[in-house]
This record gives structure tokens, C-alpha cells and sequence, in this order.
């Protein structure tokens, strides 16, 4: 498969991930709310990632990347995210 086709497969999954981003929120947020449904996914995926993050050795707490991924998590995409479930739980 060619690079030029491997390019336009990637862009097609990740607007179908993000178009079905409201759905699954809908779907969710009436049994969960909406902090559980950005919650649960954020941590799932850093448990997953800290793995990773350790061998390539990039998990350093002290680290100046750490400390920015951390607070752009906690003050960034966590409260954005849980404004734009709230939202869609209201729509």
C-alpha cells in the first residue's frame, strides 16, 4: 500500500473517531455524567501510556515535560472536555 493511500486511510479514521466523539457522549453521559465519561477515558489512557512513557524514558516527575503534559491535562483538556460533555448532555 502506498503512502499517499496509508495518509488518506489515517485522515478518514480519525474523522470518523471524532465525528463519533458526541455520540458515545450522549451514550454515556446518561448513566455516567459527564466528569465520569472524560475521567475514566483520560485515565484508562495514562495508565496505558505510563508503560511507554518508562521505557523510552520520558518518565521523569521531574522532568519540565511531565510537569507541562500534567498541567495542561489537569487545567487544559480535562475541564474542556468536561464543559463540551456537559454541553452535548444538554443539547
Amino acid at each position: 500500500m502506498s503512502s499517499k493511500a496509508k495518509a488518506w486511510i489515517y485522515i478518514i479514521l480519525a474523522n470518523a473517531m471524532w465525528a463519533m466523539q458526541f455520540t458515545c457522549i450522549k451514550l454515556t453521559e446518561a448513566q455516567v455524567g459527564p466528569i465520569a465519561t472524560v475521567g475514566i477515558p483520560m485515565l484508562v489512557t495514562t495508565v496505558l501510556m505510563l508503560p511507554y512513557m518508562w521505557f523510552s524514558g520520558q518518565l521523569k516527575p521531574t522532568s519540565f515535560r511531565f510537569r507541562d503534559f500534567a498541567f495542561l491535562a489537569l487545567l487544559g483538556s480535562f475541564p474542556a472536555q468536561v464543559v463540551v460533555s456537559w454541553g452535548t448532555q444538554l443539547s
